[in-house]
């Protein structure tokens, strides 16, 4: 049987993180979820996102041939 834990984070500890990442002290995503031992993979995208720091979100781009 596997059990789960949910963490709760302030929005404080989120605003500390994305600013980190836009001041480029963490080079990306997984450099803040070793640093602050964030569990969820996509936890700090969505807190970008959520912020409205489009800035931090992945780019994709689309290739026509």
């Amino acid at each position: 049987m596997i059990i789960r834990t949910m963490r709760s984070y302030t929005d404080r500890f989120k605003a500390q993180v994305l600013q980190e990442l836009e001041k480029g002290t963490l080079p990306s995503y997984e450099a803040a979820r070793r640093k602050y031992n964030i569990k969820g993979n996509c936890t700090v995208a969505k807190w970008a996102r959520k912020a409205g720091k489009t800035n931090l979100l992945h780019k994709s781009e689309i290739i026509d041939i």
